[in-house]
């Protein structure tokens, strides 16, 4: 995981790895439901997300780390000559900044933290990009698929620097029913998609990018709240220090996820029980399986409950993710 503080004298071809990376994450969220792969420094572009239709989104990821800079336009010049090369299977081509005024526009608030296409623009920009396209030869250059992408990306501080990012990853994580995972999803994210790595190239499938994500998630889940639902015994605290381990292991055994899974699932459909309403009327179910580990009942009684709420809540968390992001 990279630091908190960074060098404001970093490099400004390490910043941009840095910022191409975040522009990834970001595109490749905000496409997730229809997004089959993602590749970072592709065979055309910076960023290269292909779509469930086969065809692609081809992005173009330019930053300054100078907190005034007056490069906007050189870059935006280098974005669409270098887009302009990108293949007829084009979805949209991107170019994305964290100029917050990509444009040099005299309505900046058109774009400054936006996806903005080409038919938004302002029509003075229009023709500011048309004039831009015409001196550069690049007649032939698909308008209607270009879009600006303006992120504010910018200090020394990680929580200031990846605010943006960060937003996009706790919506998408609270379409799934998670919330407080997000900086440490970012985290991850970072290191998948090839921040730290310097050659640069990362090509990952759906799967491949969110997998690791639910493995973070899926941590125990189960507070002190859940457990009272299914269990009147005030033990939650005890039982937890003393079986820490056993408890926020035993969930993620294969034999006995998929024990319960598949029996919780077969009450639900058989009598439509509710996750609480299954594990206080089937928690004997397991009682044999514990009982010379844990010989005290009501601690026996306690630990099984919470590792049954910990099973089925993980498998709902997971199912929940990968609807999220439109995995079958």
């Amino acid at each position: 995981m990279a630091d908190k503080k960074r060098s404001p004298n970093a490099s400004g071809s390490s910043f941009g790895w840095i910022f191409q990376t975040a522009a990834g994450i970001y595109l490749f969220l905000t496409n997730i439901k229809h997004a089959e792969s993602i590749k970072m420094k592709g065979e055309c572009q910076d960023i290269e997300i292909l779509l469930d239709d086969s065809t692609k989104i081809y992005a173009q990821a330019k930053a300054s780390s100078l907190k005034t800079s007056k490069n906007e336009i050189a870059q935006l010049k280098e974005a669409l000559t270098s887009l302009a090369d990108c293949p007829n299977d084009s979805a949209a081509l991107i170019y994305v900044t964290n100029h917050l005024n990509p444009l040099k526009s005299k309505s900046p608030e058109v774009y400054a933290n936006l996806l903005t296409s080409f038919d938004g623009f302002m029509d003075d920009d229009k023709q500011k990009v048309c004039t831009y396209l015409r001196d550069l030869g690049e007649k032939d250059f698909n308008t209607g698929k270009f879009k600006v992408l303006s992120i504010k990306f910018s200090g020394d501080d990680d929580t200031e620097r990846y605010g943006i990012i960060k937003r996009v990853i706790d919506e998408f994580l609270e379409n799934a029913g998670v919330v407080g995972k997000g900086q440490k999803a970012l985290d991850e994210w970072r290191l998948i998609f090839g921040e730290n790595n310097s050659k640069r190239h990362v090509s990952l499938s759906k799967k491949e990018a969110i997998f690791p994500i639910i493995l973070i998630i899926i941590e125990h889940q189960v507070d002190e709240d859940l457990y009272s639902r299914v269990c009147n015994l005030d033990l939650y605290s005890d039982v937890m220090e003393k079986y820490d381990s056993l408890v926020r292991g035993l969930p993620s055994k294969y034999e006995f996820f998929t024990r319960v899974r598949s029996e919780f699932l077969k009450a639900k459909e058989l009598s439509h029980l509710s996750k609480e309403e299954y594990i206080i009327k089937h928690w004997t179910d397991y009682n044999d399986e514990f009982q010379k580990l844990i010989p005290n009942e009501q601690e026996r009684e306690s630990f099984i409950k919470i590792v049954l709420m910990a099973t089925i809540k993980k498998r709902e968390t997971i199912n929940d993710i990968k609807i999220a992001a439109g995995i079958k």
